[in-house]
This record gives C-alpha cells, structure tokens and sequence, in this order.
C-alpha cells in the first residue's frame, strides 16, 4: 500500500514511518527541512520537502505520491487541531479520490 505521511519526520511520525515501511508499505513523507529529509529517507520513505500549510505544494506532493491512505500529523505543526484540519485540507481535495482509502488526522502533544 502507498502511504503519505504529512509530519513525517514529527513525534509522531518517527515513530509510524519505520513501521509502515517494515510491515512493506510505500511510504512517502513530507518535511520542511533537508536534514529532517535525510532522516525520512534514512528511514526507509521517500521523503519531500515542503511547507506543511502550503495547500498548493502538498497538493502536488499528494498527487505525485499516488498514496492509498495518508495522514497528517499536528504535532510538527504546532498541535493544534484548526491547523490539523488546514493541513489536511490539501490532501483531501489532490488524493486521487480512486484510490485513497483512507485519510487519518493523528495529534499529540509531545
């Protein structure tokens, strides 16, 4: 399955990267830094480098992952649930509405 990570590289996402890509999935993941990238990537996924409450580069970043499920974590994002839901925004209008199945919105307050 392909799976997009929005936070990949957040408290959240450290810890479900690894065990999405160890149970097989395709994973890509999204991050705002080069090091933070090199992490994804060391990780296993493929990460891309983009501003999180930027609706235009997720969306192209959505849309070229293909993904089959994605989520979006807060924590990197300040842990707020309006911001959660502004992130998630993007993804749920360019996932190609076929395949997604699934859209999950996780939080934490690390």
């Amino acid at each position: 399955m392909r799976v997009f990570v929005a936070g990949a590289n957040g408290a959240i996402g450290r810890r479900l990267v690894p065990m999405l890509v160890a149970s097989g999935h395709e994973v890509t993941g999204t991050t705002t830094s080069r090091k933070s990238a090199e992490a994804i990537q060391a990780m296993g996924a493929e990460p891309v480098i983009v501003d999180g409450l930027d609706a235009a580069g997720i969306g192209e970043a959505v849309a070229a992952a293909e993904p089959d499920a994605a989520g979006v974590s807060s924590s990197s994002l300040g842990g707020e649930q309006a911001t959660t839901v502004a992130a998630a925004k993007p993804i749920m209008a360019r996932a190609p509405a076929r395949r997604v199945k699934e859209l999950v919105m996780l939080t934490s307050r690390s």
